[in-house]
């Protein structure tokens, strides 16, 4: 949340979203704060309501959040993604 607000108070744009997947058929991911939504109350009760879910294949989240980023009007982007640096799925 720390990252966020200091975004946000910088006034550069930013999104968050998660993932979690199960297999590679199976990948699930979440808007928490789209780049035109304000950092408000809202998106804090989502943040602070984030649990850990099953497994971390990257690809598929990667794919979608840099068609997302890719959108923007900005002339420099930046993808940052945190994790629990076990990046694996049970098809492997």
């Amino acid at each position: 949340m720390v990252l966020a607000e200091g975004l946000s108070v910088c006034g550069d744009n930013h999104s968050i979203l998660t993932f979690t997947s199960r297999r590679r058929s199976w990948v699930r991911g979440e808007t928490v704060k789209d780049f035109d939504e304000p950092m408000g109350s809202v998106v804090r009760r989502r943040i602070a309501a984030l649990k850990p879910g099953y497994y971390t294949l990257m690809g598929a989240a990667v794919r979608h959040a840099t068609a997302k980023l890719s959108a923007q009007p900005n002339r420099r982007q930046l993808l940052l993604i945190l994790t629990d640096s076990k990046p694996n799925d049970v098809d492997h």
